[in-house]
Parts: C-alpha cells; sequence; structure tokens
C-alpha cells in the first residue's frame, strides 16, 4: 500500500466516521425535540385546565355573593297614619334636617359580560405562560373592550402566582 493509497483510506474512514456521528446528532436533536414538544403539549393542557378551574371557581363565587347579597328592606306603606284627633297636633321640629340615609342597592352588579370572561381566560392562559403583564395588556386592549382591564390584569395575575 503505497503512502497515497493509505491517506485515502484514512480520509474514507474519517468522512464515514463524520457522517455516522451526523446522523447519531441528527436521530439524538429529533428525538430531544419530539420529547420537547410533547412537554410542552402536557404544560399547556395543565395550564388550560387550571385556567378552566379558576373560571368555574370565579363563577361559583360571583353566583354566591349575587345571592348572599342583602336584600332591600320593604317599601314603606305610602299612606300617612290617620292623624288621632283627640289630641292637639305636635308642634313642628325645627333644626337642621337628618342628612338623608343611602339607599339600599337595588340588585347586585350584573355579572361579567362575555368580553370580559374571554377576557380573563386569555389573560390567564398568557400569565401561566409566563408573559409580562405589558406583553397581557397589549394583547387585550387590542382584542376586547373591558370597563376595567387593571382591576382584571391584578386579579389574574395574582391568581397565576405572580
Amino acid at each position: 500500500m503505497t503512502p497515497s493509497d493509505h491517506s485515502e483510506d484514512l480520509a474514507q474512514r474519517a468522512a464515514r466516521h463524520i457522517r455516522e456521528l451526523a446522523s447519531e446528532a441528527e436521530a439524538h436533536g429529533a428525538e430531544l425535540r419530539r420529547k420537547a414538544e410533547a412537554e410542552a403539549s402536557e404544560i399547556v393542557d395543565k395550564a388550560r385546565r387550571d385556567a378552566e378551574a379558576v373560571m368555574a371557581q370565579a363563577h361559583r363565587e360571583a353566583r354566591e355573593l349575587r345571592e348572599a347579597a342583602p336584600q332591600p328592606p320593604p317599601a314603606p306603606d305610602p299612606s300617612p297614619p290617620a292623624p288621632d284627633s283627640s289630641r292637639p297636633a305636635p308642634e313642628p321640629v325645627r333644626g337642621p334636617a337628618p342628612p338623608p340615609q343611602p339607599l339600599p342597592a337595588s340588585k347586585p352588579p350584573p355579572p361579567a359580560s362575555g368580553d370580559e370572561q374571554a377576557a380573563r381566560l386569555v389573560a390567564m392562559k398568557m400569565a401561566v405562560d409566563g408573559k409580562a403583564r405589558e406583553e397581557i395588556a397589549g394583547a387585550l386592549d387590542g382584542r376586547f373592550q373591558l370597563a376595567d382591564r387593571e382591576a382584571l390584569l391584578d386579579d389574574v395575575l395574582a391568581r397565576a402566582g405572580r
């Protein structure tokens, strides 16, 4: 075997070894990608389940609050009592009038709108996915009409543990 044959043989063996290593690296990379995608899918599924559980709990709590809200007192009898004619009428009381009493709430606040519920779900998913408050706020601004975006974000981020 001549030195050039020996060099060519070494080059071919090295090239074959490099191809084998590259093939193994590609197979290992594909396996890692498959595992990472499966893990990511599990994380997303868990986040969805958690978000749905949080929304269900929020609906239960809202319903309980509406049911527990105090009922307004019965309306007073509109007809004044008949004066007692056996006694003289009392002198009218003079002085400052007492401050008016606040009226009790006639009904509980309306439940959250469908837009607010959808925004809350989107915000919860983004929070669980680790998105920043500003990014979540931007996504909500572009898609939903909210009465109080900041309060919704405060609540969602608190529930997500952030």
